[in-house]
């Protein structure tokens, strides 16, 4: 049954962040059920209705930038010859250290290492890539914060 203006808006409200999190844990490690069911949440939540909240122009604006930004980042790395390396994951879920980083791109230091992230983040990166020989002319950092 496809969702009225009410049954959106309700969604909205109670989605945001979770929403986007939901569309890239499926996208990431979802079952192709998983990824039709999320699919038919975010259309339901757009198209079932011909009035849209601000709340779900807002999220429909997110999740497009996040799309967007998403592929134009894998379009450069192809462009470039590059690999991307996208790690997710809280810091006790993943591990960020030389070793690991060594598993993760094993030649490293014949390679310049581009990061993104809270400042923090990348200085810590820098720091065991530095343990790797990755001279600092290698490691490009673009930080934010939240």
């Amino acid at each position: 049954m496809p969702a009225t203006f009410y049954d959106a808006q309700a969604m909205t409200m109670q989605a945001g962040e979770s929403l986007i999190a939901e569309i890239e844990e499926a996208v990431q490690h979802g079952s192709p059920d998983r990824r039709a069911d999320t699919l038919r949440s975010v259309t339901d939540l757009f198209l079932g209705s011909s009035r849209l909240s601000d709340d779900q122009v807002a999220l429909f604006d997110d999740v497009i930038r996040r799309l967007i930004d998403e592929i134009e980042i894998k379009a450069l790395v192809a462009r470039n010859g590059g690999r991307l390396h996208e790690v997710i994951g809280s810091r006790r879920e993943v591990s960020l250290d030389a070793r690991a980083l060594r598993r993760l791109i094993p030649d490293v230091g014949g390679s310049d290492v581009y990061l993104c992230g809270p400042g923090g983040f990348t200085d810590a990166l820098a720091y065991e890539l530095s343990r790797l020989h990755v001279s600092s002319d290698q490691i490009h950092k673009e930080e934010f914060s939240f």
